[in-house]
């Protein structure tokens, strides 16, 4: 019976060990390492600096309509499901409307950029897709040396991890 304890006891703290060293390869994706990944991009051509956000409610409520309608329309791909969501993520957002800023909403599949071998790119990746996915804003429509904001939001729409983001740029005055 001791000589079990023992072997008990050398057991649990292999394992214990084992979670402690799992813990340090961790692949978990950091909306502050993409938001600096987004700045980074974005300062090669010398045009607006984002912050995040005060809070995430933009982003909370806009994942909460794609969900709903991907929910309701099970087939749907993602671009589907942004396209005729847009029009709802737009109506929520008019609350801010009234300064001289441009609204896009962007988005990113997390699940295409998790493998080990884009483990160290993995938030660049996200950044440039978050940046390229941009619904409808285009680059010619912000003010130069400007600062925006994002408000990011990690969730399932269906059955795949997305991040949705809300941006707020300031407009290009006519």
């Amino acid at each position: 019976m001791k000589m079990f304890k023992k072997l008990m006891a050398v057991a649990l703290a292999g394992v214990m060990a084992l979670v402690v060293l799992t813990g340090c390869a961790s692949n978990a994706v950091s909306t502050k390492e993409i938001l600096a990944c987004i700045n980074d991009t974005l300062a090669r051509y010398g045009n607006v600096k984002f912050v995040a956000a005060q809070n995430d409610d933009e982003a909370k409520a806009a994942m909460k309509i794609f969900q709903t309608y991907k929910a309701e329309h099970k087939e749907a791909e993602i671009e589907e499901v942004v396209e005729n969501s847009l029009a709802k993520v737009a109506e929520q957002l008019k609350a801010r409307d009234n300064t001289k800023e441009n609204i896009c909403v962007s988005y990113v599949k997390v699940d295409e950029f998790t493998s080990q071998s884009l483990k160290e790119r993995q938030n660049k990746d996200l950044a440039e897709k978050l940046l390229d996915n941009m619904k409808p804003l285009n680059y010619r429509d912000w003010k130069n040396d400007a600062t925006g904001t994002i408000s990011m939001q990690m969730d399932k729409i269906g059955d795949d991890t997305y991040i949705v983001a809300v941006i707020h740029v300031p407009a290009v005055e006519e």
